[in-house]
């Protein structure tokens, strides 16, 4: 074997190898953060992020994770027009299929007094797909949906469990606590 087909085969040898960690590097980028646990979360909202994960495996839900890659704290949201207190996959209510991150507004009365509700809100776009929903019951003007752009559902109290079933499941009847509220 002469030097000339010495070089080739090595030559043919190196490019085979190259096309091999191009496919494995296509194929392994291309699956990352489908997973909800791949998702960077910060110690401040790992408690209620770990409990919208629990809600959905009580429900057998298989989440679809929509390329969110981490959640952001912060202060005060400028990135937008409106007042926030978090943004995430719906920026000024348009979806933007490039948003891969959730911020929160740490300042705000809402993340202080309602973070899993908002949290979970948020968490409704990123892997449930939810939209905004602002109907509201017929008693009390109470929001019909965690969902909801503008209302804070309490989640603190008896009528969380109307509105996990609700975030999961958007057919969900009304709340049997209706009957019994006082108009």
């Amino acid at each position: 074997m002469n030097l000339i087909d010495k070089y080739l085969e090595l030559a043919i040898k190196i490019l085979m190898v190259s096309v091999l960690l191009i496919v494995f590097s296509i194929v392994f980028s291309s699956c990352s953060k489908e997973d909800p646990e791949e998702v960077k979360v910060p110690d401040a909202a790992r408690t209620e992020y770990n409990s919208f994960l629990s809600e959905a495996a009580k429900r057998n839900m298989k989440l679809k994770n929509r390329r969110l890659e981490k959640i952001v704290l912060q202060g005060v949201i400028t990135s937008s027009q409106y007042w926030l207190v978090g943004e995430g996959f719906y920026i000024n209510g348009f979806y933007d299929q490039d948003h891969k991150q959730i911020i929160f507004d740490t300042t705000s009365n809402a993340w202080k007094n309602n973070r899993e509700d908002l949290v979970f809100h948020e968490l409704g776009h990123a892997f449930l797909g939810r939209v905004h929903r602002n109907d509201l019951l017929p008693v009390d003007s109470l929001p019909a949906s965690i969902m909801n752009f503008d209302r804070v559902a309490n989640l603190y109290n008896f009528e969380r469990d109307y509105y996990i079933d609700e975030l999961f499941n958007e057919n969900t009847s009304s709340p049997a606590w209706l009957n019994n509220w006082s108009k």
